[in-house]
């Protein structure tokens, strides 16, 4: 539920445009742990972008998911804003 608030959150700044100094990467902070947003140098908020958000599976990580399907390249040739975030751990360590 805070991904979703976090989302939540964030939609407005998608359609406002960053400011100059965050092009790259945005990072959200909610209470959560934080959270990077991609955002690709051609992305200038006049024009709505497509967000991609890359969710990984149990026992894995936002990290180890991107260094599976290394979508950063393809997400900045093609103007769209990405996400893959870490979910939370158990009392284990796992995610």
């Amino acid at each position: 539920m805070r991904l979703l608030s976090a989302f939540i959150a964030l939609v407005p700044l998608l359609f406002l445009g960053p400011p100059a100094a965050a092009r790259g990467q945005l990072v959200i902070d909610l209470g959560r742990g934080p959270v990077v947003l991609q955002i690709p140098d051609s992305y200038d908020g006049s024009t709505p972008a497509p967000l991609i958000l890359n969710l990984h599976g149990y026992g894995s990580n936002g990290f180890q998911q991107e260094a599976y399907w290394q979508l950063l390249p393809e997400v900045e040739e093609r103007g769209i804003l990405y996400m893959y975030p870490s979910g939370t751990v158990d009392p284990q360590g796992s995610g």
